[in-house]
């Protein structure tokens, strides 16, 4: 049986051509989009990173700012 990962966690998959893509909710906009940032890279591993990355500089801006 396959774990369900938690919100916020992101996601990570193969396109075509051998690119690996990442992708993260930020939320949503007033009018209701949903809201993503996405990155690529040639290796699963490097767009896992550049992924952790994102993420923890997201927590450091939310504590700077105080959520």
């Amino acid at each position: 049986m396959r774990m369900q990962k938690n919100w916020g966690d992101g996601t990570v998959y193969q396109e075509s051509g051998n690119k690996w893509t990442a992708k993260i909710s930020l939320g949503t906009t007033p009018d209701g989009k949903a809201l993503f940032k996405r990155f690529s890279a040639r290796t699963k591993g490097e767009v896992e990173k550049k992924l952790k990355a994102f993420k923890r500089s997201m927590k450091l801006d939310q504590r700077s700012i105080g959520i």
